[in-house]
């Protein structure tokens, strides 16, 4: 399905009312089922109910809905229940515009759409009914737009909504949306394993993931619609993962779905008791395998230059002529017009790779560097630590002496260790290098694939770490 949101700012943090947005009723020309959610709580009793208003105008008629809602007075479990009562309600290829006047539900139902969240089944409250919702969402094939509006300002049809809503005496309503009972999975026993054994551990581990992959693979979960759809300047990695190996495939269904088979996500399911990495101690993600673990620091080494290098190869092929370039090299060695090491040093500089451009005046120090992209501003903020790095400001500094009247700059290239990368800089600094326009798109999904092929390479050297370990324990 398609999510469209409406009345949201540039940032995409905040929402703006519906009738801060647009003028009133101009939603019932945007054609498909015009519907409003709401829901409530009595204080006195703690009961919640839930109810769902439908427009007069639609083309198909829908009768009202009205329930009351199971589990613990809240009003985000009581919005969440109208919401999912309507999905379940209305064809899954029927458009649908929802006027919704919660801006928590819809907050959440944002995050959870975002291709660098992982929803957490103890961080989120009402994790059972939201992933619920996403589910419903994730089934839809035809448009859904989300509208916020204001809850008691005068819209008609969310008035009326409330008003079915409102609790009626006990027994009246059908009670909907039980709170889960522990995840059946978490409760296995089996008999002849025994109880609580390694084994059994090991057995909801795989029930677990499995039941998770075949959500994603038949896109019913909410990230399996955003893995592979092109969105938030991804395109290079939408493109390229269809590319993969059917073993590199699954490992990004399991990274992007949260269920990487990690001690971070075996303690988030409880059939481990922390969540640190067994070789050095840290919190054990993915990240932390592929990137920083200190047992493979060697192998995280070669896999950066193994990218680089493939990368590297190509980027030279699109230079234009008369351009110097020189391939992890130390400054010192390199025919410089005098460069000399700043004073003071005894470090020997040696840059990925430097190009040097004679008729423009211009030197280019080329850095590359993987990192987690887990977070919004990951890669921004590794591209300013190499900025702000003090050897790279020495080198600057070096080769301005070295060559007075040339303008010297540093070009880094940052890839997250998923595969995503800040596309709009990678081409800005394409362009500052003066590369050839039809080399980009080669360049940029060869990086994606190579951010997978040695994520498997160091993988497979941490399992073999693991394995040693394991075996001089035992």
């Amino acid at each position: 399905t398609e999510l469209e949101w409406v009345g949201l700012n540039e940032g995409g943090v905040f929402m703006r009312t519906f009738l801060d947005k647009v003028e009133a009723k101009e939603w019932e020309g945007w054609g498909g089922t015009l519907a409003a959610t709401d829901g409530s709580v009595d204080a006195a009793t703690g009961r919640m109910g839930a109810g769902v208003a439908f427009s007069d105008l639609n083309a198909i008629e829908h009768d009202p809905i009205r329930i009351e809602v199971g589990g613990d007075p809240a009003s985000l479990r009581a919005e969440a229940a109208a919401l999912a009562a309507l999905l379940e309600n209305v064809g899954l290829d029927e458009e649908l515009v929802v006027l919704i006047d919660s801006l928590g539900l819809l907050q959440i139902i944002r995050n959870w759409t975002r291709f660098d969240f992982a929803p957490r089944r103890e961080a989120q409250e009402h994790y059972d009914l939201i992933s619920h919702v996403m589910r419903l969402l994730g089934r839809r094939t035809a448009k859904t737009t989300l509208v916020k509006v204001k809850s008691h300002s005068g819209v008609p049809l969310n008035e009326l909504a409330d008003e079915h809503a409102q609790i009626e005496e006990e027994g009246v309503l059908p009670v909907c949306y039980e709170p889960e009972t522990e995840d059946e999975l978490l409760q296995l026993r089996i008999p002849e394993l025994g109880t609580g054994t390694k084994q059994v551990r090991r057995e909801i581990e795989n029930r677990v993931r499995g039941r998770a992959l075949e959500e994603l693979k038949q896109g019913e979960a909410i990230t399996a619609r955003t893995l592979f759809t092109p969105g938030r300047g991804q395109r290079f990695f939408h493109r390229t993962c269809s590319r993969l190996s059917h073993k590199n495939k699954r490992r990004v269904l399991q990274v992007m779905g949260g269920i990487f088979p990690c001690n971070f996500w075996r303690k988030r399911i409880n059939v481990c008791d922390h969540d640190q990495c067994a070789l050095c101690g840290k919190r054990d993600t993915y990240s932390h395998r592929v990137c920083s673990c200190s047992h493979v620091h060697d192998a995280i080494t070669a896999g950066h230059d193994t990218a680089w290098k493939t990368l590297y190869e190509t980027l030279i092929k699109y230079l234009p002529e008369g351009v110097n370039h020189w391939y992890d090299t130390v400054l010192g060695s390199i025919p410089m017009g005098g460069y000399t090491r700043p004073l003071g040093t005894e470090k020997k500089y040696k840059p990925d790779a430097v190009l040097e451009i004679p008729h423009n005046h211009m030197i280019f120090l080329l850095e590359f560097t993987r990192t987690t992209d887990m977070w919004e501003n990951s890669l921004d903020r590794a591209s300013i630590r190499k900025r702000d790095k003090e050897s790279y400001k020495q080198m600057i500094e070096g080769l301005q002496r070295a060559r007075p009247g040339w303008r010297v700059r540093l070009v880094t290239f940052v890839l997250g260790d998923r595969g995503f990368f800040d596309e709009e800089r990678w081409m800005a600094n394409w362009k500052t290098l003066k590369l050839a326009d039809r080399g980009f798109k080669q360049f940029a999904t060869l990086a994606v694939q190579m951010a997978h092929e040695v994520a498997g390479d160091i993988l497979q050297a941490y399992n073999g770490a693991l394995a040693a370990q394991n075996a001089r324990t035992d």
